[in-house]
């Protein structure tokens, strides 16, 4: 008996691109290769999006398992339906969908109530569509998967007859990358709205602030510094920290991380006087190491019963990790300001996006060349290091924070400034003036829904095509074969 297990069927999309943005026009067809006559029936073809994680949390003997899942939209189209035997041949059914703006509700299904960090379908608002994104992460004895996918689901289901077995049906997705609308041009980052500040206040105790022993102590010294602590000279100051509230991957100019030192002049904060010398300067700081990374939060939530089940994972992306030989930062004072001149070159401030040419592409790396740092570290985050857009959805939300480790030296003391950003920091995708790929390579694919398969009567199948050249062509029949284009592909009304 001749089925369909002997058919081949493809999705083709005319000038298939690597990304596609919400308003985008998809066409193409679906080839279905009978090598025997075959009986169909229907044929349908579905663009749809998800957002959909599972958690895996195994307890000795026992294992739970959590799962959450949102529709974002669904459009199909019903492109032959009839009850005919096909003979052997390449058939052809032209398709054509449209990427919608924004979720639409009435595929939602699932009432999402409110909570901090997703959103919630009480206020009825239309979303945007969240990019496509893949995580997973087994660190803590959990197995976590999230996504969001957005596929063309290509369906084939023999004809309904008088049969005991049921209809044989042939599935086939194929997943496409949707992303946020880039911006026209790249942001600019040295706009002061999109500019957030951290201050801490910092202060030393030693001998070694004053002139006479500013090289080093002897042993009599630190015995009466560590005996009388409250005698010992004093110096308070303050550590700027200014950051973007807005990062743009792949934008043309480095990320700025500055770093700048300010002396408080109060007599019951610090007890030194200024180098006369050297215009009311005071100690400078010298910048030992730094670390600046960006914490991806990934959070999921499932509705149940009686309360929503809340999952949460933070993970590390670092941007730089260096260890600095010779970086001085010196610290100003009003007196300071008043002066117009300065005997030497030692910096106000430091940015260290440009001291550490720290730039954001889908790979966090350290790019740094710079003749100052001593040596580097190479920290391996424990999970994916690929950076995706900033987003939110129903049970699904991608947000970051920018955190920073600076050591610093003063007087042979350590000062160690440890911060986070107060507010999320939002990541854009790259401007379209600039070329760049969030994604890794295999997110693509690896997005796929992989057990939203059918029973036994149906086949899926899953076909990257090649990442390197996308397909540009059309296949031509084989000898013996007839091509059959079909008529144009009819709606079958709102999505399921």
């Amino acid at each position: 008996m001749t089925t369909l297990n002997d058919a081949d069927l493809t999705i083709e999309i005319n000038e298939e691109r690597l990304s596609y943005y919400p308003g985008d026009q998809l066409q193409g067809h679906l080839q279905l290769r009978l090598t025997k006559d075959s009986p169909i029936g229907k044929v349908s073809v579905r663009l749809s999006g998800c957002t959909k994680w599972k958690i895996v949390q195994s307890n000795g003997q026992s294992t739970s398992t959590f799962r959450g899942r949102a529709e974002l939209f669904s459009d199909e189209r019903i492109l032959h339906d009839d009850h005919y035997k096909h003979k052997c041949s390449v058939i052809k059914w032209p398709f054509e969908f449209r990427i919608p703006d924004v979720v639409n509700l009435s595929n939602v299904g699932t009432k999402w109530n409110r909570r901090d960090g997703f959103l919630t379908t009480d206020d009825k608002q239309a979303h945007p569509l969240p990019p496509s994104f893949k995580f997973a992460d087994s660190r803590t004895g959990k197995r976590w998967h999230a996504f969001t996918a957005y596929v063309i689901e290509a369906t084939v289901i023999e004809p309904e007859d008088r049969k005991i077995l049921k209809p044989k049906t042939k599935r086939l997705v194929k997943a496409i990358r949707v992303l946020p609308r880039p911006t026209p041009e790249s942001i600019d980052v040295n706009d002061p709205r999109q500019r957030r500040g951290s201050l801490e206040t910092f202060t030393i105790r030693t001998l070694r602030l004053l002139p006479e022993h500013a090289k080093s102590l002897s042993i009599m010294q630190r015995t009466k510094s560590l005996s009388s602590p409250a005698n010992l000279p004093r110096f308070t100051f303050d550590i700027d920290v200014s950051y973007p509230s807005i990062i743009q991957a792949y934008h043309p100019t480095v990320l700025p991380f500055v770093v700048a030192a300010s002396a408080r002049t109060d007599a019951d904060l610090t007890t030194i006087q200024p180098d006369m010398r050297s215009f009311y300067r005071y100690p400078s700081l010298m910048v030992r190491h730094l670390k600046l990374s960006l914490q991806a939060n990934t959070d999921c939530r499932c509705p149940s019963i009686l309360s929503d089940t809340y999952a949460g994972t933070v993970h590390d992306i670092t941007l730089v990790d260096r260890h600095f030989s010779h970086m001085p930062l010196m610290v100003r004072s009003l007196a300071w300001d008043q002066k117009n001149e300065r005997e030497d070159d030692t910096p106000s401030f430091i940015n260290f996006g440009k001291e550490c040419n720290i730039v954001v592409t889908r790979d966090s790396r350290d790019h740094s060349k710079n003749g100052k740092m001593a040596k580097s570290t190479q920290e391996s985050p424990p999970v994916q290091t690929f950076i995706s857009p900033s987003f939110t959805t129903y049970n699904i939300s991608r947000r970051y924070y920018l955190a920073w480790s600076v050591e610093f030296e003063c007087a042979g003391e350590k000062v160690m400034l440890k911060g986070r950003s107060s507010e999320e920091v939002t990541v854009l995708g790259p401007a379209a003036s600039e070329s760049g790929d969030l994604l890794p390579d295999d997110a693509l694919w690896n997005a796929v829904p992989g057990d939203d398969g059918g029973g036994d009567d149906e086949e899926v199948s899953r076909r990257p095509s090649n990442r390197d050249t996308l397909p540009a062509y059309s296949i031509l029949p084989d000898s013996g074969t007839s091509t059959i284009e079909s008529g144009p592909a009819r709606s079958a009304g709102k999505g399921r």
